[in-house]
């Protein structure tokens, strides 16, 4: 019994994920809840206490995924060239992460509709800003790591800011998201290209 009701639960929490995510909090009625995990009411207020219960408790996973302690590996750390291998395992995360939420969630799913659901936890989840917030700093403490090696290793100019080549890499990545968020998604041929030439304007030939 128990089982069933693990599994019943999980199919609450991940179509009502995917109707979040495509509709936005708002427009979800609970029997589009019923209909997407084909379960009863009673089901859904089994596990939940209404609608913003599950909606926190399906923001709190999504947080948990999407702000989670990225593995870089330890290659790059010895490599004679650390940045630019840094640079190449980055995009190789953020298209992994796109595949998982714009294909594997839900074709509805858009990169608008998943901004729209950042944005909406902007607005209504207490912590989101606080670990947005923890989030870009260890990014730019990753990307300043990688740089640091480069800098000792004689890949790029020994003179470069750290903290803004760090910034000016993340920062380009968050701006192409928004951009692509408008028009289909973000490209990681365009990210690839911005980033490489930042590269270049740094990098000793």
């Amino acid at each position: 019994m128990e089982g069933k009701e693990t599994k019943k639960k999980a199919a609450i929490v991940r179509e009502s994920f995917k109707l979040f995510l495509a509709q936005g909090y708002d427009a979800v009625s609970f029997t589009d809840i019923e209909r997407a995990a084909q379960v009863t009411r009673g089901a859904i207020f089994h596990h939940f206490r209404g609608k913003e219960d599950l909606f926190k408790h399906i923001a709190d996973q999504f947080i948990d995924a999407f702000l989670e302690e990225v593995d870089y590996g330890a290659e790059y750390l010895t490599s004679p060239t650390p940045l630019k291998d840094f640079m190449d395992i980055c995009l190789a995360i953020i298209e992994r992460r796109m595949t998982y939420f714009l294909k594997d969630v839900d074709v509805r799913v858009t990169s608008a509709s998943f901004m729209s659901f950042i944005l909406y936890l902007k607005d209504h989840h207490e912590t989101w800003s606080e670990q947005v917030q923890e989030y870009e700093a260890k990014k730019i403490e990753a990307w300043s790591e990688a740089i640091n090696l480069a800098k000792d290793r004689g890949e790029i100019r020994p003179d470069t800011d750290t903290t803004m080549l760090a910034e000016t890499f993340h920062h380009l990545y968050i701006g192409l998201s928004f951009e692509g968020a408008m028009i289909d998604k973000l490209s990681i041929v365009a990210l690839r290209k911005q980033w490489k030439y930042l590269y270049t304007l740094h990098h000793i030939n």
